[in-house]
C-alpha cells in the first residue's frame, strides 16, 4: 500500500530530472569564492535558473534550468559581465548523471 503511495512522487521526481536543461557558461577571471558567490547571485536572478554549481578551479558556472524554461544567451552573458566577468563559451546540454 506504502509504494503505491510513493511511487507517482519517486516517478515525477526522476521525470523532472530527465526534462531539466543544463547550461555552462566557462567565465574569464573567476579566481577566489566571493568571485564565485557575486556571479551565483546574479546568475539565480535569471528566470528558470533552478540550481547554480560555480567551478572556481576550471572556471565554469553550471545552471540547471527549470523544465520548460529557456534562458537566452544574451541574459548569461549580461549576467556574467553584470558580475564582472567575461563569458567566454556557453554549452548547452542535460545533466551529467
Amino acid at each position: 500500500m506504502m509504494l503505491m503511495l510513493i511511487a507517482p512522487l519517486l516517478t515525477q521526481s526522476a521525470k523532472a530530472e530527465e526534462m531539466s536543461a543544463e547550461i555552462s557558461i566557462r567565465v574569464d577571471g573567476l579566481t577566489c569564492p566571493f568571485c564565485a558567490y557575486g556571479l551565483e547571485k546574479k546568475l539565480k536572478r535569471l528566470d528558470g535558473a533552478e540550481k547554480i554549481h560555480i567551478d572556481i578551479e576550471k572556471g565554469i558556472a553550471h545552471i540547471q534550468v527549470v523544465e520548460g524554461k529557456k534562458v537566452e544567451e544574451k541574459d548569461l552573458k549580461q549576467a556574467v559581465e553584470d558580475a564582472g566577468f567575461t563569458a567566454k563559451d556557453i554549452i548547452y546540454g542535460r545533466p551529467q548523471k
